[in-house]
């Protein structure tokens, strides 16, 4: 869990933290059942307020909540003297969406809660007909995980990357770079399939937005797919749930996507490389539908592209972008 605590009016803390399961696989779109706790003077001292809430996280598996708006178990969370810290934050979670809290994490709090005590501090003096020059500034507290930076009120930025020199065939984060768009960034294949026997799902139900073709588009086809299709062991649900290398963003490509990896890694590619990524003489599945019925793949020894019947089965390869 990653951890991310901004103080603001009224009196409350705004909370964002990733959910993974014991896999380290994102908890995306899901109920998770939490417990808070502030303790006072060290990550083992008394709690001074405990409350719990059930919040759902986002796509990303990103969760947000404001710590003083859940149900209270003990305490007051606007009669904590901030002043007397310091506090810690003790985060009990349930990934089920219960009480049966089997994550737990405790971060000690910095300038953040002190940002309420300037608020006092504040009113005080305008209370005794004293004011400042200027405003009064809210610190807050900006977290940084992987190539993710997370803001307030459940807002993140994703930086970009440096990398001087990478060349498609480089092996780069967890697979093969096949794609690069000139910015530092680009699309990486597994090394190896995820599967030789999926269908691509939900036969004779349209799934809504999940055409996308161009390159940049399958991670959003991965996405709607999941949303719309709640058949298991699909070619995308196998992706979205895939962690390798230390990195659990995996989607299936998208028609485009898909075309590109066999251009530039598979059999017979345009710049000589060879069969970098290892695949078989076989149909691969793309993220792209076609209609209710229909979805695009790939057969990976000629480099033929059609559209063909979502329940067959074939090979799948997932991908992430970098």
């Amino acid at each position: 869990m990653t951890l991310g605590v901004f103080a603001q009016s009224p009196e409350n803390l705004s909370y964002q933290s990733l959910v993974r399961d014991a896999e380290n696989a994102l908890l995306r779109s899901q109920v998770v059942g939490m417990q808070i706790s502030i303790l006072q003077g060290s990550v083992s001292g008394a709690s001074v307020y405990v409350e719990t809430q059930t919040p759902n996280t986002n796509l990303n598996g990103l969760v947000s909540i404001e710590i003083g708006e859940g149900t209270i178990v003990s305490g007051a969370f606007n009669l904590i003297d901030w002043s007397t810290g310091p506090y810690f934050i003790k985060t009990e979670t349930d990934p089920a969406g219960g009480t049966s809290y089997s994550m737990s994490g405790t971060s000690q709090l910095m300038s953040v809660p002190y940002a309420l005590k300037v608020k006092e501090t504040a009113n005080g003096a305008e209370e005794n007909g004293s004011y400042g020059t200027g405003s009064v500034s809210i610190a807050q507290t900006l977290i940084i995980s992987e190539d993710t930076l997370f803001i307030s009120s459940g807002n993140y930025i994703v930086l970009p990357s440096s990398t001087p020199d990478l060349q498609i065939g480089d092996f780069h984060q967890g697979g093969i770079v096949f794609s690069l768009d000139g910015n530092g960034g680009g699309l990486i294949a597994a090394t190896f399939d995820q599967s030789t026997l999926a269908e691509w799902g939900c036969f004779g139900k349209g799934i809504s937005a999940a055409d996308g073709v161009a390159i940049g588009t399958g991670a959003q086809n991965t996405i709607d797919i999941e949303l719309g299709c709640t058949q298991s062991g699909t070619a995308a649900d196998i992706c979205a749930n895939l962690t390798l290398g230390g990195y659990s963003d995996w989607f299936l490509p998208s028609k485009d996507e898909l075309n590109e990896m066999h251009q530039n890694i598979g059999q017979r590619n345009a710049l000589g490389l060879g069969n970098v990524g290892g695949f078989a003489n076989n149909y691969y599945w793309s993220s792209t539908e076609n209609d209710t019925n229909i979805a695009w793949l790939k057969y990976f020894g000629n480099g033929i592209q059609f559209g063909t019947n979502k329940s067959n089965t074939y090979y799948v390869r997932a991908v992430r972008a970098f």
